[in-house]
């Protein structure tokens, strides 16, 4: 009998020991304050004017994502060595849009929207390394420097002959 007890007053503090980390745990949690909030603008002002642009020009032929990170549409080779070399290259570059089938989804036009910040040395280091990248993966690439407007027609004609050719 003495082990029977024995065992139960050791499930007892072990109970109770689980009981106070849950406890201080939960009360560290609730007075540790994160230092987030919400954007109130995802997109700039000119990728909002262009996007308007971009949706009347496509017309529902291919979905249009914002802000896509390029390692959601490109990937590194398997069983390549320096994996994490190559990963880590493309691991933090976000395209401004990104077009996509309606229904696969498979990337077929990436569109770089370029301001001011692309004559810099290292954003056009970035931007080299992007279109020697979407070379290799055969996603077209189209550069469009930032205006007030953007006439239709002409997104029309370059974004077709991209993607059909």
């Amino acid at each position: 009998m003495d082990i029977f007890s024995n065992n139960w007053l050791n499930l007892f503090f072990l109970l109770l020991i689980l009981i106070l980390i849950r406890l201080a745990a939960s009360f560290f949690i609730k007075k540790q304050k994160f230092p987030y909030e919400i954007k109130l603008n995802y997109l700039t002002a000119a990728e909002l004017r262009f996007l308007s642009v971009l949706n009347l020009v496509v017309n529902n032929r291919y979905e249009i994502i914002p802000q896509v990170p390029l390692k959601s549409i490109v990937k590194v080779k398997n069983n390549v060595s320096n994996f994490y070399t190559y990963h880590n290259q493309i691991d933090r570059k976000v395209l401004d849009f990104v077009l996509f089938t309606k229904v696969s989804y498979k990337p077929v036009l990436i569109i770089e929207l370029d301001d001011a910040s692309h004559n810099y040395s290292d954003r056009k280091e970035r931007d080299n390394f992007v279109n020697i990248v979407a070379n290799i993966v055969k996603i077209p690439i189209l550069h469009v420097p930032v205006k007030y407007s953007y006439p239709s027609q002409d997104l029309l004609s370059k974004i077709d002959e991209l993607i059909v050719g």
